[in-house]
């Protein structure tokens, strides 16, 4: 684990996403990390944060480290300051169109809806509480099949949770609990979607009990 937080290939350094994921599994395992590695992560996430804050805002609705990036943060409580949140925050609604969804790219669904959904999870991991019903009503419109996307758990997972943050029930939960258990192998993994031949891996699992949870489909 100490090798895999300091040498993160082939991820780049500079990729918030594998020092989260280190941090998690060091906690779902029950692992203490050693104070060196901790003050690592700590001074790794502040860099980070000074390297976003900097140079990514612009592609804060696109870039997939901008949430693992906060959300570590949040747990190691290394947070932006007040006036860069703010400024964060303000640069998200920003991008909000008039019919709830967020981002530029109004012709192409699967992008609109990753911003969207990126847009309504990052204003809640920055503490703003953002709930409006035009953008609950747009991704409830794009529910098909008991999910979102193609559906698969990726897009399902974010939606759902979109909608949670947003303090609403999501629709169709019978629907949902239905293609997630569509999803599942005998050996207790899922596939990402219906006709995928790939064997079920940890994250594919993890998205479709995350749904579950979120639902209130187990415990």
């Amino acid at each position: 684990m100490e090798n895999a937080l300091h040498n993160r290939w082939p991820y780049s350094q500079d990729d918030p996403a594998p020092l989260y994921s280190i941090y998690l599994t060091y906690g779902r395992l029950n692992l203490t990390m050693g104070q060196n590695d901790r003050e690592y992560l700590k001074n790794e996430t502040v860099r980070l944060m000074e390297l976003y804050s900097n140079s990514r805002v612009d592609s804060i609705l696109s870039d997939p480290g901008w949430i693992p990036l906060i959300r570590l943060g949040n747990a190691l409580g290394v947070t932006f300051s007040s006036k860069t949140k703010a400024n964060l925050i303000n640069v998200i609604l920003s991008k909000r169109n008039p019919d709830g969804t967020f981002g530029t790219y109004k012709n192409n669904i699967p992008v609109t809806l990753y911003q969207t959904v990126n847009a309504v999870t990052l204003l809640h991991e920055l503490g703003y509480d953002y709930r409006d019903n035009k953008t609950v009503q747009y991704l409830n419109n794009l529910m098909h099949d008991g999910g979102w996307g193609g559906p698969d758990l990726y897009n399902t997972y974010g939606v759902i949770q979109a909608l949670v943050y947003m303090n609403y029930c999501p629709e169709k939960v019978d629907d949902i609990i239905t293609f997630v258990s569509s999803l599942k192998y005998r050996y207790g993994g899922f596939r990402f979607y219906r006709g995928d031949t790939s064997y079920g891996g940890l994250q594919e699992t993890y998205y479709a009990l995350r749904i579950l949870e979120l639902l209130g489909a187990i415990q």
